[in-house]
């Protein structure tokens, strides 16, 4: 990095910072904070971002190795920490609009001119600092003091993730054998599984730690990010970053939610990210805004990708968004259901903008991986709507077993069968059988509350499956996988990450896969209803022998 861009970071910070030492933001009580900026570090290392608390007192700490960027250093659950880190934000956008000089040169450099900021590279963040207009953002890993990798788990971590209690995913032996196959499982899950693969369904029932392989694993491509195994740090070394986010100045927000400036390319590691570099033309017919804080990805157009990659890019920032309302949101579409989950979250939908445009600020959060989606943003959407229907659509009572049908395709062969034999094992476990059919699609609540009801839910690999992130922690989510070679396992991912046990059978006889189609995908789910009878019975059986309740929760509730 040269001299003169550290040399030009650091004077634009001491003179924010100079502007205003404390500033006080009247909407919550935890967000009345004095932010106390301390000078720059050049000893800093990658891996001491993760700290130690020793002052209750939240901070910005600036550093400029191994990269340049504003820590924000805060104590307490992560209840708590997320509040401070919007409140910090709220100062940090203060003192940015304060030294923003207005944009006169709205221009994009030719492609041969242009260099790719790619979040999938190991050295991203170093990249950005090359770069006065882009600022990244950190809220780093919490360790307690003397803790080391071994020793954490997070069964005694509130500090990083709402969720404490989590469950080993298990499948059965032929779904297994593709696990520990190489190549035998789509998206290379394979790999994100480490090869291994647990059968025993009633070990897994019982709550353990997250392993620091799921919270470090981020998804293989082809031609992005493709590892052969992952490298050893993924297995014992903490997340030195929480959560990221990358103010930009002056930038061009594209359609899909890339943002150029002047002399770059960022994309965000979404899915099938577009590295290519090819500017949009006529940026100069683009609406201009004051601050953008950006949603979008790819594939928001379906229910699953909008959902579980979108909107979740919203939850960790949902109080920075309320306290600044002038911040518009780019959205791939106004779509009502986008529309309505800005509204569960309090967020004015009259702020959405689409499509290609300018804004002098660009809020970027880090990109919601493809199928493999992050913990804390996760964590926090399920919180915020699982809340919603809590206040707004109760009484909700925790007793029902859920039997997805699909209309379409990747529906269950044996569909009637398998519903029948589901009903019949709720009725013997005392419990209640429900149906959710996606023709017509129910209504955003009445989905979210017959979710929140769930204990269990039995569905064909799709998109109905997402719904879960709706239910309490615990759920048990039985799923009907598609097979080899497209054996994706997302919504295994989707149960970790939601604190949720999970098993998954694969289809037999052809299955979902159709070799002469174009879209694989689109085959049925052929599955013996007794393996679906036992598999429900096995996990109702071990709960029952263990007087477990359903209203019992593993997760921060603050």
């Amino acid at each position: 990095m040269s001299g003169t861009v550290l040399s030009a970071k650091k004077t634009l910070f001491w003179v924010v910072a100079a502007a205003a030492l404390t500033v006080i933001v009247h909407v919550h009580i935890y967000d009345v904070l004095v932010l106390r900026f301390i000078g720059f570090t050049e000893e800093a290392t990658l891996e001491s971002l993760s700290f130690q608390c020793s002052n209750a007192k939240p901070r910005v700490k600036q550093i400029t190795e191994p990269f340049s960027a504003l820590l924000v250093q805060t104590c307490g659950n992560i209840i708590d920490r997320v509040r401070q880190f919007n409140a910090a934000l709220s100062s940090i956008r203060i003192r940015k609009l304060k030294t923003h000089v207005k944009t006169v040169d709205w221009n994009i450099s030719s492609p041969e001119n242009l260099t790719l900021l790619a979040e999938w590279k190991d050295d991203f963040f170093q990249a950005l600092s090359n770069y006065t207009q882009v600022t990244l953002v950190i809220l780093p890993w919490l360790r307690k003091f003397n803790e080391s990798a071994n020793d954490w788990s997070s069964l005694r971590d509130a500090s990083n993730l709402p969720i404490q209690e989590y469950y080993e995913s298990t499948a059965s032996d032929p779904l297994c054998k593709w696990i520990e196959t190489p190549g035998m499982v789509g998206f290379s899950f394979d790999v994100i599984n480490n090869w291994t693969c647990n059968r025993n369904t009633t070990k897994a029932a019982l709550p353990q730690s997250i392993s620091l392989l799921a919270l470090n694993a981020k998804p293989p491509y082809k031609h992005y990010y493709d590892p052969s195994i992952f490298p050893k740090s993924f297995f014992t070394n903490f997340p030195s970053v929480l959560y990221s986010l990358y103010i930009v100045e002056s930038g061009f927000i594209t359609g899909d939610g890339n943002v150029y400036i002047n002399n770059a390319k960022i994309v965000p590691y979404a899915c099938y990210p577009d590295a290519k570099l090819n500017p949009p033309r006529d940026v100069h017919k683009f609406p201009i805004y004051d601050e953008v804080f950006v949603i979008t990805q790819s594939y928001a157009y379906h229910n699953y990708h909008r959902l579980a990659e979108n909107i979740p890019r919203l939850a960790v920032l949902v109080d920075f968004l309320n306290r600044n309302p002038s911040v518009r949101i780019h959205a791939y579409e106004t779509h009502p259901r986008t529309a309505q989950y800005l509204t569960m979250l309090g967020i004015n939908v009259s702020r959405i903008v689409t499509g290609n445009c300018r804004a002098e600020v660009v809020y970027l959060p880090r990109a919601s991986m493809c199928c493999l989606q992050n913990f804390l943003e996760t964590q926090f959407l399920s919180r915020s709507l699982r809340r919603y229907a809590k206040k707004n659509l109760s009484p909700i009572v925790r007793n029902k077993i859920i039997v997805i049908r699909r209309s379409n395709f990747r529906y269950f062969a044996n569909q009637t069968v398998i519903e029948n034999v589901v009903r019949e094992a709720a009725k013997d476990y005392n419990l209640t059988y429900e149906t959710f059919c996606d023709n017509p699609l129910p209504s955003i609540s009445q989905t979210m509350r017959l979710f929140n009801s769930a204990v269990m839910v039995v569905a064909p690999h799709g998109a109905g499956l997402a719904n879960v992130v709706y239910s309490d922690p615990g759920t048990f989510v039985i799923e009907g996988v598609c097979n080899s070679p497209v054996a994706f396992l997302f919504f295994q991912r989707t149960a970790l990450v939601l604190g949720h046990r999970y098993h998954g059978v694969p289809s037999i006889d052809g299955g979902c896969y159709l070799k002469d189609i174009r879209d694989s995908v689109v085959g049925a789910v052929t599955i013996k209803p007794s393996v679906i009878n036992e598999t429900v019975r096995t996990y109702l059986n071990f709960l029952a022998s263990i007087n477990f309740t359903f209203s019992s929760s593993s997760e921060l509730i603050l």
